[in-house]
């Protein structure tokens, strides 16, 4: 065996975070991105920290911004919703009437 290969059986690529310590770490990356932003902004010549437009640098922060968004959206609590059902199913003849209404409607609006 190689010592390069006994090295990697011990290494580890880091610790992994339970749902609620990513969803901390990500709001965490979202404020800092969010401050940092604060001083991009359109301004004559450029942008307001000095680079040209579009900043590089404006573009980067809001990237890391949306992607935290969208985990954060993903790992969210969702509340289960009852299922609405009408008492009485519509029949095929009252589904079918309707739909005759409709296109009854719409031929006396062409005229």
């Amino acid at each position: 065996m190689s010592r390069g290969a006994a090295s990697n059986d011990n290494a580890r690529g880091g610790r992994v975070l339970d749902r609620d310590q990513f969803i901390t770490y990500a709001r965490t990356r979202i404020a800092t991105a969010t401050t940092l932003l604060a001083g991009h902004y359109l301004a004559p010549g450029g942008c307001g920290c000095g680079r040209p437009w579009p900043c590089p640098q404006q573009e980067s922060l809001s990237a890391v911004a949306e992607h935290y968004h969208g985990r954060i959206a993903l790992l969210d609590k969702t509340v289960e919703l009852p299922v609405i059902t009408s008492r009485t199913p519509p029949t095929t003849s009252d589904t079918a009437h309707r739909t005759l209404r409709k296109l009854l409607r719409r031929l006396l609006d062409r005229r």
